[in-house]
């Protein structure tokens, strides 16, 4: 009988191992992931309610592409501007982290643009003081190599740590040092996606809404599983042209199966939306 008692207790003891097992986390919280729960990010969703017609998410990833003379640049300035204009001007408010690739990104053009903004709601007041503030939210850094590159986008989680105000980042271009990197068997598909996977590891944890430039011929012949995998992680794919024979400026806006098509105007500091747009 002794026997069977002990057998029975050995038989609870495991039971009750069992089941304070099954009450234990199976995911350990780390620290990096209760800042970025804690932490709170400007929202985006009114960035653009014309270009982006299906609203914003913080977590969504933008690709931009055009011709030449498509307005890109005018694009990215528009973008900018908005975000980090004080809400009293219609801004959002927000400090935006700019990764400069290209160095052609003209910060003479944001102060333009942005005092043009403010002075639809002040007139012609000194605004010189302002403007100089919205603009030290403009966090910008410029990368000379592809080393340089990585080193930012590796170090990007520290940043966002750092900054709690940045709710959108800008990556112009992505492409920039696709011919300086080692591995040149990459297809140009494989080489974005891999960059955005990495920049993704900070930007998708914190909510930090992600944006990058490349070249419209900057695709892919041969279409493989990551052509369709970086498609699949994009949210908005926005491609400017400028018809040569026409001279018509025309958008191409497409949030997963949905395209809408947008004509535009470029003017001195920003893209003008036409009316009656599809």
């Amino acid at each position: 009988m002794d026997d069977e008692d002990d057998n029975v207790n050995v038989i609870l003891r495991d039971e009750g191992s069992k089941a304070n097992d099954r009450r234990k986390p199976e995911l350990v919280e780390t620290y990096v992931q209760l800042l970025s729960r804690l932490i709170q990010r400007p929202p985006v969703v009114d960035l653009d309610s014309i270009l982006f017609f299906n609203e914003l998410d913080n977590k969504d990833v933008i690709e931009v592409k055009g011709s030449v003379s498509s307005g890109v640049p005018s694009l990215l300035v528009q973008i900018v501007t908005k975000s980090i204009l004080p809400s009293k001007y219609n801004g959002l408010d927000m400090d935006v982290f700019y990764i400069n690739t290209e160095n052609q990104f003209q910060i003479s053009a944001v102060f333009e643009a942005a005092l043009n903004e403010m002075r639809e709601f002040e007139g012609h007041s000194k605004l010189d003081e302002e403007v100089k503030s919205a603009l030290t939210k403009l966090k910008m850094i410029h990368c000379y190599n592809y080393y340089q590159f990585l080193v930012t986008i590796n170090n990007l989680q520290d940043i966002l740590i750092e900054n709690k105000k940045i709710g959108l980042i800008i990556i112009d271009s992505i492409s920039a040092y696709y011919w300086q990197q080692r591995e040149t068997e990459l297809s140009y598909d494989s080489f974005v996606l891999k960059l955005l996977k990495n920049v993704q590891k900070s930007s998708s944890e914190f909510k930090i809404l992600t944006l990058y430039t490349k070249p419209i011929d900057f695709v892919s012949k041969n279409k493989s599983s990551n052509a369709y995998e970086l498609r699949n992680l994009l949210s908005y794919d926005i491609s400017l042209v400028r018809d040569e024979k026409s001279n018509e400026l025309n958008c191409s806006v497409r949030y997963k199966n949905k395209i809408k098509t947008l004509k535009y105007e470029i003017t001195k500091t920003k893209l003008k939306w036409l009316i009656n747009n599809s």
